[in-house]
């Protein structure tokens, strides 16, 4: 057992701050070569299983094989091929395939992606759900007990009736400035998960054709009009997964500024997922097609 700053055996000297030096900053073992080597195979473990997760694709085909789809990390479309049986589907019908597809398609991928990670996952189950963009659920945090005033004004008599360095009063505070930091984040986590869950997005193309609505980082629903059929399949194969993938993009940005108000201005979440965007692709820059979205909570 360590001895208390100031006794005998403790190392330390019984005045100035609890024995240290002001400023020194205390130092501990540095890591033995195992250790580093530990935590660079580790490191490159993870690295290797991050470019596998991002080549990993599944691809499905609708029943009746009028629809084609190719699904990536977190379910996003990144194939849609359109047979020329879609054609006389109709807008509507056409629209539910390709987001039953979809839906089918980003389960499997979830299936095989939970498959991989099955024996990798030190931190407990969840770690697929994690890599395709969720988040994990709140941590139930153990409340610190009430003593009331009383047990206060106790331990304050006692700290004061002690023999010892007097304990510094920011420090004295510390641990309720700590219980109530972490109490607020607690919070703000909370918050942020139930507003993630009501949170949709609903972008349309540019021809106003197609519109596609993203809820929880998944499409939950598809609208084709009739008219854009006589384009032909590939055309509007082309039109529908630029939709998709827009109504992607602008999710990701509504859901980047509302983790950037749990975050604070010490990490800047929307700049990261911004820097992640292909070209020409956000909101309203040049080239896009796209003006913005219509979205909200549920």
């Amino acid at each position: 057992m360590t001895a208390p700053y100031g006794q005998p055996g403790s190392g330390q000297q019984g005045s100035g701050q609890f024995g240290a030096r002001a400023g020194q900053r205390p130092s501990g073992p540095a890591p033995s070569p195992g250790d580093r080597a530990r935590q660079e195979a580790q490191l490159a473990e993870a690295r290797a299983f991050a470019e596998q997760v991002a080549r990993m694709s599944v691809t499905v085909t609708s029943p009746d094989h009028a629809v084609t789809v190719t699904a990536g990390p977190g379910g996003a479309l990144t194939e849609l091929e359109l047979s020329s049986r879609a054609i006389p589907l109709g807008g509507q019908a056409l629209g539910q395939a390709i987001t039953e597809t979809l839906r089918t398609a980003a389960a499997r991928f979830q299936e095989q992606l939970a498959a991989e990670t099955a024996g990798l996952s030190r931190a407990g189950a969840g770690l697929a759900d994690i890599l395709s963009g969720g988040l994990p659920p709140v941590p139930a945090a153990e409340p610190l007990p009430d003593l009331g005033p009383e047990a206060e004004e106790l331990a304050a008599e006692e700290l004061a009736d002690s023999e010892g360095p007097e304990v510094p009063a920011e420090l004295a505070e510390l641990p309720q400035r700590l219980k109530a930091e972490a109490e607020r984040q607690l919070a703000g986590y909370a918050r942020l998960t139930e507003e993630l869950a009501v949170l949709s997005t609903t972008v349309t193309s540019p021809d106003r054709a197609v519109s596609v609505t993203v809820a929880q980082g998944a499409v939950t629903e598809i609208s084709i009009e009739d008219s854009v059929l006589r384009h032909g399949p590939a055309n509007v194969a082309r039109i529908v997964q630029g939709t998709v993938q827009q109504a992607h993009v602008e999710a990701s940005l509504k859901m980047a500024s509302l983790v950037q108000e749990l975050t604070g201005p010490a990490l800047n979440i929307r700049e990261m997922v911004e820097s992640a965007i292909p070209e020409g692709m956000l909101p309203g820059e040049s080239g896009s097609g796209y003006g913005g979205s219509e979205g909200g909570r549920r």
